[in-house]
């Protein structure tokens, strides 16, 4: 099973350390004799991140007034 997590602004801090850490609930349920078992677990992960790809995100529609769009779409 792959999980991507979703990652929101970074601190400077976290940056820095190459690595962040976020709280994860594992849900395990199962039908066992017509009940349903549920179980539940939680945790910290903690994410290494690779500094060469981390990058801000911006609203696509600044690039378009940036005038940063692809030349097929230019007038």
């Amino acid at each position: 099973m792959n999980w991507t997590p979703k990652i929101a602004d970074l601190s400077e801090e976290e940056r820095q350390q190459g690595e962040i850490k976020l709280p994860v609930t594992l849900i395990l349920s199962y039908r066992q004799d017509g009940e349903i078992v549920r179980f539940s677990k939680t945790t910290d992960v903690r994410i290494k991140l690779d500094p060469t790809r981390l990058h801000r995100r911006i609203d696509s529609k600044l690039d378009f007034l940036m005038g940063k769009v692809p030349k097929d779409l230019k007038s």
